[in-house]
């Protein structure tokens, strides 16, 4: 049962990286723009945090031990990262994609100085 769910947990996550590159796209052709607008956000910011659910979610499944940790610091970046998108419409997409690579940034930090071996939980 658990390689059935780590095998499904796959497409959302594969799902989210698709959604953030056509995001990164449209934030490139739009980063002089006032507003990046819904739809790109969406696709940036919710391909993002789309991602970091299913990592959630495929951890919860192939990881032991201590992970409780690893998954609460992706479900807090998570959670400023819906933050983000419900701010986008008062932010430039310059502003919006800074804040979401310092959200990125500082997750690998945290996790880098908590889990200092080659595997993350």
């Amino acid at each position: 049962m658990s390689i059935v769910l780590y095998s499904y947990a796959h497409l959302p996550l594969l799902i989210g990286l698709a959604a953030t590159s056509a995001g990164v796209r449209l934030l490139i052709e739009r980063a002089g723009a006032d507003e990046l607008g819904a739809g790109a956000s969406t696709a940036l910011l919710g391909g993002v945090a789309l991602f970091l659910l299913s990592l959630v979610a495929t951890r919860s499944v192939t990881a032991s031990g201590r992970r409780r940790l690893g998954m609460s610091l992706k479900l807090g970046a998570g959670a400023i990262i819906v933050a983000l998108l419900l701010a986008q419409s008062a932010l430039s997409p310059l502003v919006l994609a800074a804040a979401l690579a310092l959200v990125l940034a500082a997750l690998v930090v945290v996790e880098r100085t908590l889990f200092p071996s080659a595997t993350a939980t």
